[in-house]
């Protein structure tokens, strides 16, 4: 019974501290989860969006109708006194157009909302996989730190057997002191990438991630050919020079239907106007009406046609553009993907055997020390060109992404 006890005591002892252990890991973080963070808390992003409510008042400014204006006057001539109304009557359909040309520019300003959409996501994507690299390095440093250390205790141990000299152990103590500088380093970077992706995310500059998308995991085949048609229709750019040529035609339009004029209509009382014919207050009326004989608005309709002719053109170079950006997007990630699979099947297996062969061969006594220390830089350095491979093909899809103007699979 007592060793039953003990060991209940023990199984709650380990649950208690796994349950702590557990409670003091950083939160999980996947690239999805991260790109809607950003989505959702990013402030440039925020202050894009309230840029919606800027273009709904523009929508209601340029619906309300024109009020009318009260007069009064006092004359020494007849009638003496009089007070009217006047009452602007738009013709034209002016109002209805002035509301489209509204709406139109509320388009516009959900183009704006959309690109910037587009760079928060393509900059989150590049931080998440930036801090995933310090990450990485971080502990390709360690590993470097054991390396180090364990070359080290070989070194020492051969010098106390008196097959080495201590030249060879203060050279693997440098090497120690040299691995452990450079963690320090790579700590710190981490520090940085990870203030970044914060920054981003808004979130704390010193809350901690545990990210789960490894940074090895490059995105599925793709088709160039579906990639620029995707383009034409969802670049931001495209579609934001698309908005304001609908706007310019319906400026125009108002321009037009600005030739017609408006009626004024008076409508109001006078009183006392003495004397033969003569009377206490009386009805009075009359209506306005603008001659458009000098200004019919051709200035500005041809500014508008002007204006539209300068956005087709602009339109046509954006496609192409875009299509060019695409492309050189696109073969920069089958680039980076071939640099990857290079250091990932040949250089980096290689360079691991050859750091286990100079050390097992240092340890027999069959070569010097240094072969070991060079074995082991060439490793680390070959280990940092294929982490930065794979953040350089993260960053090359995220590019992609851009050009495309709307996520990837």
């Amino acid at each position: 019974m007592k060793a039953i006890g003990c060991l209940g005591l023990m199984l709650v002892t380990a649950g208690a501290l796994r349950a702590v252990s557990l409670s003091t890991l950083p939160p999980p973080l996947t690239l999805e989860q991260a790109l809607k963070l950003a989505h959702r808390q990013n402030l440039s992003l925020i202050a894009a969006r309230e840029g919606r409510a800027v273009a709904r008042a523009g929508v209601i400014t340029a619906s309300e109708r024109l009020n009318p204006s009260f007069n009064f006057n006092v004359l020494r001539d007849t009638p003496h006194e009089g007070f009217w109304f006047t009452q602007p009557i738009e013709l034209g359909g002016k109002r209805a157009h002035r509301i489209q040309v509204a709406e139109r520019q509320e388009g516009v300003t959900e183009e704006t909302i959309a690109a910037t959409e587009l760079q928060v996501r393509e900059a989150t994507r590049q931080a998440y996989f930036n801090l995933s690299l310090a990450q990485a390095q971080t502990l390709q440093q360690a590993d470097a730190v054991r390396l180090a250390e364990r070359l080290l205790r070989i070194a020492q141990e051969r010098y106390q057997a008196g097959d080495a000299a201590e030249l060879e152990v203060i050279q693997a103590r440098l090497g120690v002191a040299q691995a452990r500088a450079n963690l320090e380093v790579a700590q710190k970077q981490q520090t940085v990438a990870l203030s970044q992706l914060n920054a981003l995310l808004d979130e704390p500059a010193e809350k901690r991630w545990r990210l789960t998308t490894p940074l090895n995991e490059l995105p599925p085949p793709l088709s160039l050919n579906d990639l620029i048609q995707k383009a034409y229709q969802a670049s931001p750019q495209i579609q934001t020079y698309e908005r304001q040529l609908q706007v310019e035609r319906s400026r125009e339009a108002l321009y037009k239907a600005d030739r017609i004029p408006n009626l004024d209509l008076d409508y109001g009382v006078d009183f006392n106007s003495p004397g033969v014919g003569g009377f206490r207050e009386g009805p009075r009326g009359e209506i306005t009406v603008m001659l458009p004989i000098f200004n019919r608005y051709q200035g500005q309709i041809a500014q508008s046609l002007a204006t539209q002719d300068v956005l087709q053109d602009q339109i046509a170079a954006a496609r192409r553009m875009v299509a060019g950006n695409v492309e050189t997007s696109y073969l920069m990630l089958a680039s980076q993907e071939t640099k990857v699979h290079l250091y990932q099947n040949k250089l980096v297996p290689a360079s691991r055997r050859l750091e286990r062969m100079a050390e097992e061969s240092y340890s027999a006594g069959k070569t010097d020390i240094l072969a070991v220390i060079t074995a082991q830089q060439s490793e680390q350095t070959i280990q940092q060109q294929y982490l930065q491979s794979l953040y350089a093909a993260q960053a090359a899809y995220a590019s992609l992404e851009g050009a495309v103007g709307t996520s990837l699979p």
